[in-house]
């Protein structure tokens, strides 16, 4: 149950048309997969919708109210009276519960993103608000896992320290800067040239140029906090040249609050 990453540090996921991993940072797709600890090749999928679930519940408990709260019928208010609400993270009802169930954990805190255990952490922090005098909370992950070490202890604090040796050994942020660049595929095949003579180096890393779905393409940089600004500034200067020749600058984000943006 390792999550799986790509070469640039992103985490892979399956799309519902392709048979294959793909990263979610810089969408390589990766043809013969393998897992980095045991080399095996068997993938896993965690993931399950909120109205598949009421319906799985709602038969487990026949006599049993059953209320789904999800983002095309959200349940504003909890109503009075005994009940099992399933509810979309961020969806549940305002009310007090006598028990909350956090379901999905691994699913949660295995999506692509930088920003991925930032929000599930909040979403289940706000869910647990919710617990009534004397509720329970059922987590659903394993007890050594650093998210319900974090709320057992009731101290986020040592979970996150604990996170940021292993984004340094990704390169991701906070000690790393991330910035990306999206034209043409040919424009940005000229550019991951030109970056990487000139700075391709351990400070500055360049990964791409892979198409998006709108028919641009995207190149991914990464640099050291100290580097940065340099990256930043050559990016500008590509679009400065470009700007002089009358072409079409490239569509720039530097620092963005999620790779996949």
């Amino acid at each position: 149950r390792n999550l799986a990453l790509c070469e640039c540090g992103g985490r892979l996921f399956l799309n519902s048309i392709s048979l294959h991993p793909e990263c979610g940072s810089c969408h390589r797709i990766h043809l013969d997969w393998k897992c980095e600890w045991c080399e095996g090749t068997a993938m896993r999928t965690v993931a399950i919708g909120a109205l598949r679930r009421g319906d799985e519940f709602g038969k487990s408990f026949p006599n049993t109210r059953v209320i789904s709260s999800t983002s095309e019928n959200p349940v504003v208010v909890l109503p009075a009276g005994i009940c099992l609400v399933i509810a979309t993270a961020g969806l549940e009802p305002e009310g007090s519960y006598k028990a909350v169930i956090l379901l999905d954990g691994e699913a949660i805190f295995a999506r692509t993103g930088l920003r991925s255990d930032e929000e599930g952490r909040y979403r289940w922090a706000r869910a647990l608000a919710l617990i009534g005098a004397k509720g329970s909370a059922f987590i659903s992950l394993p007890d050594s896992h650093f998210i319900t070490q974090s709320f057992m202890k009731h101290s986020a604090i040592r979970s996150l320290t604990l996170q940021i040796p292993f984004r340094d050994q990704v390169q991701l942020p906070p000690n790393y800067r991330i910035a990306w660049i999206e034209g043409t595929q040919a424009e940005m095949v000229g550019a991951a040239k030109l970056l990487t003579e000139n700075f391709g180096n351990e400070s500055i890393q360049v990964f791409g140029p892979f198409p998006r779905k709108s028919g641009t393409a995207k190149l991914l940089l990464k640099s050291s906090v100290q580097a940065g600004n340099i990256c930043v500034d050559k990016i500008r200067e590509l679009n400065r040249v470009r700007s002089l020749q009358g072409k079409p600058l490239f569509r720039l984000c530097v620092d963005p609050f999620d790779i996949q943006e």
